[in-house]
């Protein structure tokens, strides 16, 4: 496996907030090529932009028909929250790429991302606290790793 391949940064936002900026900025600094998807008031923040329309999909739309609401945070942003890993896999299916990395639009990326950071056969890989409560598990989707296998496998999940 190449280890020197480029693997792409990809964000989900919707809005023109500075922390958007910040972040493609950032990529852009240590050589990432930054995909956006997003919405016509993103336009301009970055070269490889795509609008959120073009990355619609069936799956999503059986996602919402499935999905019962239970966190306390408000449904309008959970399903936002879920809605991007279905962009992006659709981006993918799209573009012909097999992997990326999907990034929340507040992260910052303080390195080049290669294949020589991901371990020859991951599907995904993401943050996790070391220390966790008993029974409880968490991970962070900020800085996501997914190959377009592991993202369907993923979606087919929710």
């Amino acid at each position: 496996m190449d280890n020197t391949r480029q693997i792409p940064v990809i964000v989900v936002h919707k809005g023109s907030q500075k922390y958007l900026k910040n972040c493609i900025l950032c990529a852009k600094q240590h050589g990432n090529d930054r995909i956006l998807i997003g919405d016509e008031k993103n336009r301009d923040m970055c070269d490889k932009w795509i609008s959120h329309t073009e990355c619609d999909s069936e799956l999503f739309d059986d996602f919402k028909k499935h999905y019962i609401h239970m966190s306390s945070n408000s449904e309008f942003f959970e399903l936002i929250c879920f809605q991007r890993y279905f962009y992006v896999y659709q981006y993918l299916l799209t573009h012909q790429l097999d992997e990326c990395v999907m990034i929340d639009s507040d992260a910052l990326v303080f390195e080049n991302v290669t294949g020589a950071l991901i371990p020859e056969g991951t599907q995904m890989a993401s943050c996790w606290y070391e220390v966790q409560k008993e029974y409880q598990w968490s991970v962070c989707p900020h800085f996501t790793y997914w190959t377009k296998e592991g993202l369907l496998d993923f979606l087919h999940f929710c």
